[in-house]
């Protein structure tokens, strides 16, 4: 069964939605190497410090891949 985003704990959903809002701003300012490396280091940083388990990082990363890996992170 695969598992959704809803089924991360409150406070991880809370940070990775502000953290995905503040995607599309920096994405006005920001070159795309400087923006693919900002968007990379945010992810990995808020997946570090809500100590994901596996699976919701799995997910997580699955998402934003979904989102974000077709233009901007290859």
């Amino acid at each position: 069964m695969q598992q959704s985003f809803a089924a991360l704990p409150e406070a991880a959903r809370l940070k990775l939605i502000n953290l995905t809002g503040e995607v599309a701003v920096k994405a006005e300012g920001l070159t795309k190497k400087d923006w693919q490396n900002w968007i990379i280091g945010g992810f990995i940083s808020a997946i570090t410090s809500l100590a994901l388990n596996h699976t919701q990082t799995s997910e997580v990363l699955r998402l934003v891949k979904a989102a974000f890996g077709g233009r901007f992170l290859h």
